[in-house]
């Protein structure tokens, strides 16, 4: 059987622990600014947190400053110059771009023939 639990030191040691997380030191610079046992806080941090099964230790939060992005200067794109060009004797220019359908551009001459 363990020794019986002292309410006094649990919330000495549970207040060391919270000023020790506030102060963003390691637990040897704090422990040494404060005059206390590195063993002895090591042990009671450690009994401590095994009394809060599924707590995870406290979050620090970390000032940020967000920029934003620098604006990046790109030149004007041009369209694309057709992949190929048909002009008909009737003086009809038809600019046909890569990935056409065939079929088509016969259907359009087709009909353009016949007007």
């Amino acid at each position: 059987m363990g020794r019986p639990r002292d309410p006094e030191k649990h919330r000495y040691w549970g207040a060391q622990l919270r000023a020790w997380r506030r102060s963003g030191l390691t637990q040897a610079e704090f422990c040494r600014k404060q005059g206390i046992g590195r063993r002895r806080f090591g042990s009671w941090k450690r009994r401590l947190e095994v009394g809060r099964p599924g707590q995870e230790p406290q979050a620090r939060f970390v000032a940020v400053t967000i920029r934003p992005e620098p604006e990046v200067k790109t030149a004007p794109t041009l369209p694309a110059p057709p992949a190929l060009t048909v002009v008909t004797g009737c003086g009809y220019r038809i600019e046909v771009g890569d990935g056409f359908a065939p079929a088509t551009l016969a259907r359009l001459l087709t009909t353009l023939a016949r007007l």
